[in-house]
């Protein structure tokens, strides 16, 4: 998928000039309607810097179609709530997406950045929020669903508005409904297992002697890089490049770091990952692909703690590796895991604590 062309600094900037220009009686041809309504970017951008809820939240915002994207089961992603809205009665909310899927299927999506606390703390959404969802999307005669970001856990889920449980008048859920009843693996989200241990050989330049000193130091400069997994070497390029990722964005754990040394002089240095957790059935799960996508767009857009950029530039095709249908490999074999959403798991009966916020 590609992102169609536009020019945002000449049409959505006018429209905002635009619709500005409403409430503040702006003229297009007057300097000092120029001059104010550059006042009044400037004081809200300053507004919006101290507002870290709503910066966090349009960061997720804006991952989520690169993301859908990059999952190759989409056809159509159309930001939906944007531009003015005419309607005949006032209690309706313009969901954030509309997504079109490869099989024809169309829906609504509104996404939500949630930071969950602690796992006895289920995720509520209002009634009269979801209610002003749910007619926009009876006029637009397509259904409902909620993206939801488990930033603590780096999860995504993605739910039908029947997957929540009514309480009160309002919609409430808790982590592990959202999970067995996540519809993300429809879209092409799938959980990526391998062997472990997972080594990145860094090897020294033959022409470049990396000698010892007595304090420990050495002068290293890199010749080669390799990839291993359970101890095999990997030679194809499309292997080096899935291991390289799951290295930098997956869960597993830098477990060590070792030098290869012969008459003092450093041959090489070794890093190893391997899971928190070794289970010892053979394979291990790294992360999820939306999971791995998430984690390379927040080492884009942060610095530290604190967020760069809510929006960057990247092409699905960069963001993450494209792994094809019938891929097979004996160097780096994969557990490739789709997660559908459990039925059974509507039927359970739950008991919720109430959320104050």
């Amino acid at each position: 998928m590609t992102q169609l062309k536009r020019e945002p600094e000449k049409y959505d900037l006018l429209s905002l000039f635009g619709a500005i220009s409403k409430s503040e009686n702006l003229q297009i041809n007057s300097r000092k309607s120029i001059d104010k309504f550059l006042k009044i970017i400037s004081k809200s951008i300053h507004e919006i810097q101290e507002n870290k809820r709503l910066i966090y939240g349009k960061r997720i915002e804006s991952l989520f179609p690169i993301m859908l994207s990059a999952l190759g089961k989409t056809t159509l992603i159309k930001q939906e709530d944007t531009g003015d809205i005419i309607s005949n009665g006032d209690n309706i909310r313009v969901p954030d997406y509309r997504v079109v899927t490869n099989n024809g299927e169309s829906f609504y999506v509104e996404v939500k950045n949630y930071h969950m606390r602690d796992f006895s703390e289920p995720y509520m959404l209002r009634g009269k929020y979801i209610n002003e969802l749910k007619s926009y999307c009876d006029i637009g005669k397509l259904p409902l669903k909620f993206a939801i970001y488990y930033s603590t856990m780096n999860q995504w889920v993605l739910l039908d508005i029947d997957s929540f449980d009514e309480v009160d008048g309002n919609y409430i859920i808790d982590f592990a409904d959202a999970v067995s009843r996540n519809e993300m693996g429809l879209l092409g989200d799938k959980s990526i297992g391998m062997k472990p241990n997972l080594e990145l050989v860094l090897l020294s330049s033959t022409d470049a002697t990396s000698t010892v000193s007595e304090s420990g130091e050495c002068r290293f400069v890199i010749g080669d890089v390799k990839f291993k997994c359970a101890g095999v070497e990997l030679t194809e390029d499309l292997d080096k490049q899935i291991a390289f990722y799951c290295i930098l964005y997956g869960k597993w754990n830098e477990d060590r770091v070792e030098a290869i040394s012969e008459d003092n002089i450093l041959k090489g240095v070794v890093f190893s990952y391997e899971p928190e957790h070794d289970q010892k059935q053979g394979f291990e799960i790294i992360g999820s692909l939306s999971s791995l996508i998430s984690n390379k767009y927040k080492s884009l857009t942060t610095d530290g703690d604190e967020i760069t950029s809510t929006e960057i530039n990247i092409s699905p095709s960069d963001i993450c590796f494209s792994l094809p249908e019938n891929y097979s490999s004996e160097e780096l074999p994969l557990w490739i895991i789709t997660s559908m959403p459990n039925p059974k798991s509507y039927k359970l009966p739950r008991t919720f604590i109430k959320n104050s916020d």
